[in-house]
This record gives structure tokens, sequence and C-alpha cells, in this order.
């Protein structure tokens, strides 16, 4: 759409919403499920997100995949008691010692760990999610396999 097409249909939009005493939010929030349903029909990738802006009529269609780009891992080792203070996870803390090793990739996770077998994700290739679950507020954590390469 070009940008008078997005002015006219978010004023048919605004008038709509007036009209019928819809919250202009809940109509926005319906667009972009319904954006993300179609995205994932099309695609069949579950990892899709929508947003529209209510300003200008943008819409930003994503679709998740950090995980396969390459990004290099940084690797410390350091004190636990450090380790916690710059925001690193364990879950094992009765397993730890003194000196810890914290592995760094990207800017997305940080975590104190017998360490990763790769030195880039990149080597990982592709996968597939067996499990995905919530391991705290807005950290996702899978289980997946890889698949075989071509």
């Amino acid at each position: 759409m070009n940008s008078k097409q997005v002015k006219e249909f978010l004023s048919a939009l605004d008038n709509i919403i007036k009209e019928k005493g819809i919250d202009k939010s809940i109509v926005i929030d319906a667009m972009e499920q319904a954006m993300v349903a179609a995205f994932r029909k099309k695609t069949g990738n579950p990892n899709g997100k929508c947003y529209v802006d209510e300003e200008t009529g943008q819409i930003r269609l994503c679709s998740f995949k950090t995980v396969v780009e390459e990004v290099n891992d940084e690797r410390l080792e350091i004190s636990l008691e450090d380790a916690k203070k710059s925001g690193a996870i364990g879950l094992f803390e009765n397993k730890y010692g003194d000196r810890v090793k914290v592995y760094t990739i990207g800017d997305f996770s940080k975590e104190i760990c017998g360490g990763p077998h790769v030195t880039h994700t990149g080597e990982l290739g592709i996968f597939k999610i067996k499990k995905e679950e919530s391991s705290s507020a807005g950290v996702r954590r899978i289980k997946a396999v890889l698949l075989p390469k071509e």
C-alpha cells in the first residue's frame, strides 16, 4: 500500500471503531493475530509475530530465527559470585565450585554451564524443536534435535 492508501485505510478503520464503539487496541490486536495466523498458514513457521503501529498503520511481520545466525560464543571463567552479579543464569547451584564457566551468546543468552560443543551458533545448522517451555519471565527454553545436513 502507498501512503495515501494507508491513510484511507486508517481513516476507514477509525470510522468503523467509532461507529461500533469498539476499543481500537482490541481491533489492532485482532489484526495482528490474523496476520500471524495467515503467516503461519502460508509458511508453516510457528514463530511469527506481527506489530501494527496504530499511528502510521505500518505493519511489521517478523519471523524469529536468531539461533541460526552466526553468533560467536564468549567464554569466561570467573568466580560464582561474579557470574551471578553479571546476570548469568545457573540451574545447578549446588554443583558449582568456586570458579565457573560463563558462556554468553550474542545478547540473548548468558549461562553458567559446562559449555556448548560449538564455537558459534552457525555450526548447529538446521534443527527441529521438540519441546518449548518457559524457564522464567520473558525467557523460553527449548529442547531440539539437529537435522541431517544435506
